[in-house]
């Protein structure tokens, strides 16, 4: 039997050569031997889960009309084709779309969806608040700089315990697994709450979606919404599992392919009147498919082939397993958990 390092470099000898036709550059495609990863094999025991979305589902056609209407910008005819090559077919939103600058309706704020997901989590799992020794909070689009959402979201829960919080994006979660699991080993622990929140559709500017395709980009991707899990310790008892957590990053020395620089320490001040979330599609482009090979690669080598993945994440897989892995099933995130099956 291979060790992990082995089929890691078997894997991407093999990924190198068919990854070539989508304009990776050939200094990276000779990094991908040297891949470096946190990996840790002890199963993380899944208590409950929960979401909160902001009102009901709005289809890409509905979306489309009601920018060109209120704001008299063309984007139906690209906004189809993208959500078309996206297979995003409806979100929820936290705003109306009556004004270019919004703030979210009352009762859909960051803080209060991602309270409400905790609840349901907790209900599910048949726990209170006070069996929770730490809560770790993730988004990007937090109600204000500080106190930190999770604060927030910790006042309204009842929560008297403590709390962190990560400005991650996508890959949050998978952080708030490392740090939950090491939690997860100190003695008494019971349960670990995580929350993963967004409300970033108030930084997109209806007007600029018809003059910037990074913008439109951004309309036809994002939802609004929140995501929580409890977790403890493994156990003898029934139940899923979380197992095989491992994360890892190939970034280094790359372009972001998705930024908020505005509203931080290095630009304090905002040139078009509001934060945007910035695509660089180029970027996102020659990267992405590195991204998902590495990912794939390690999973493969832990145990994990692509075959056994049930769920992947929709933006990025759909520009990177193309033709090298074939196409993946996707199924709801709480069938995947209670089936045991990987997560990558």
């Amino acid at each position: 039997m291979r060790s992990a390092s082995e089929a890691l470099r078997i894997g991407n000898e093999h990924a190198a050569t068919k990854l070539q036709p989508t304009g990776i550059v050939s200094e990276n495609l000779q990094a991908l031997s040297s891949t470096r990863f946190w990996h840790d094999s002890r199963s993380l025991k899944v208590l409950g889960i929960g979401t909160a979305l902001p009102g009901p589902p709005l289809s890409t056609a509905e979306l489309l009309e009601r920018i060109e209407s209120r704001f008299h910008v063309a984007v139906s005819r690209r906004g189809r084709l993208l959500g078309s090559r996206l297979k995003i077919a409806t979100r929820h939103i936290c705003r109306d779309f009556e004004a270019r600058h919004e703030v979210p309706r009352p009762g859909h704020s960051n803080p209060d969806l991602a309270a409400a997901a905790l609840k349901a989590a907790l209900k599910e799992a048949h726990l209170s608040v006070s069996d929770l020794a730490y809560l770790i909070g993730h988004t990007t689009s937090p109600a204000r700089s500080l106190p930190p959402n999770i604060a927030i979201v910790a006042d309204l829960i009842g929560f008297t315990g403590p709390y962190m919080e990560l400005r991650q994006a996508c890959s949050g979660f998978a952080n708030a697994l490392v740090i939950a699991q090491g939690l997860a080993a100190a003695p008494q622990v019971k349960a670990i709450g995580i929350v993963g929140s967004e409300t970033g559709s108030v930084y997109l500017d209806p007007q600029h979606a018809g003059e910037d395709i990074d913008q439109l980009v951004n309309l036809m991707m994002m939802g609004d919404g929140a995501g929580a899990i409890v977790i403890g310790p493994n156990d003898s008892g029934s139940g899923a599992r979380i197992s095989n957590n491992f994360f890892g990053q190939v970034g280094l020395g790359r372009a972001s392919g998705f930024s908020l620089a505005a509203g931080g320490s290095g630009e304090p001040f905002l040139e078009r009147g509001a934060l945007e979330f910035k695509h660089d599609l180029t970027a996102v482009r020659t990267g992405g498919p590195e991204l998902f090979f590495h990912g794939a690669a390690i999973g493969s080598a832990l145990g994990n082939s692509v075959k056994s993945v049930d769920y992947s994440h929709t933006a990025s897989s759909e520009r990177s397993h193309g033709g090298t892995f074939g196409p993946l099933p996707r199924r709801r995130a709480e069938t995947r958990l209670r089936q045991r099956r990987a997560y990558w």
